[in-house]
């Protein structure tokens, strides 16, 4: 079987996104005399689903348009909005359309790109220092951020969120977060910052461990703290959970996706 040079030009590796309002541009290039380019059937996939928490329903025999992100028939160049987590992004392209064993048999060309970094390689994609740069294709990771809180409970008459201190406080999480496969790659940070309605912070929970619940038909998959801890008195708050990339050596996010919620810490 013959490899195709193929690169992902856009998304860059480890660029990151807010998921709501931005469109992610995915563009690739194929350098291949034969067979002619325009006679190769390419896909683009990416690890986590691209809709709310559901991942794909698979049957078989496999139909893998329905778990590309690429329009059907493929695309070299297309728009899409994915949803939270670090996408492990990859493209592929074989000579031979379908994807029965009849047709598998008789590819002659193909090839991916993107992928996750290898193993024991840092998340940058890039070689530690003074390693040699292996014959691979390079990793395509990007990082979709939605701060989206979950779990709540109904609005009550003044406006507020009641929150127990039980049921602590939960924001939608990737549905393979509790995946090592996926924590290889994850950048993802919560931060949950309760202050006064005078604006004074009280506490900020987060980013240290997190509970994961998965997806049940009411709830997306999520993480959070729970129960609250002392430092979370009972009383009136407004409540911001961030969603972000976080820089340990500055202590701070260097992008990140918010909401407010106007909440009440009862028991």
């Amino acid at each position: 079987m013959g490899p195709i040079t193929m690169f992902i030009e856009e998304p860059a590796h480890d660029s990151s996104f807010l998921g709501r309002t931005e469109e992610i541009h995915f563009r690739g290039r194929i350098d291949a005399m034969d067979p002619d380019p325009g006679q190769l059937w390419t896909r683009w996939y990416s690890s986590l689903p691209a809709v709310a928490g559901r991942p794909p329903e698979l049957q078989l025999p496999v139909d893998l348009d329905k778990v590309a992100i690429s329009p059907a028939g493929g695309a070299l160049s297309f728009d899409k909005k994915l949803w939270i987590g670090s996408h492990t992004i990859t493209f592929t392209a074989k000579d031979v359309a379908g994807d029965d064993e009849v047709a598998l048999t008789a590819v002659r060309h193909a090839g991916m790109a993107g992928g996750a970094p290898a193993p024991g390689e840092p998340p940058s994609g890039e070689p530690a220092s003074g390693e040699p740069v292996p014959a691979r294709p390079k990793p395509c990771v990007i990082h979709v951020l939605i701060a989206e809180p979950t779990r709540l409970p109904p609005v009550g008459s003044d406006g507020r969120t009641p929150i127990t201190r039980a049921g602590g406080v939960w924001a939608e999480a990737p549905v393979a977060w509790s995946d090592p496969d996926y924590q290889a790659v994850n950048k993802l940070t919560y931060r949950w910052v309760f202050a006064t309605t005078s604006g004074t912070q009280v506490a900020v929970l987060g980013p240290g461990d997190l509970s994961f619940a998965p997806r049940t038909e009411d709830h997306p998959p999520s993480v959070g703290v729970a129960p609250l801890p002392a430092s979370v008195p009972a009383g009136q708050y407004t409540l911001e959970l961030q969603v972000g990339l976080w820089d340990k050596g500055t202590a701070k996010f260097t992008r990140y996706d918010k909401k407010t919620v106007a909440i009440t810490v009862t028991g």
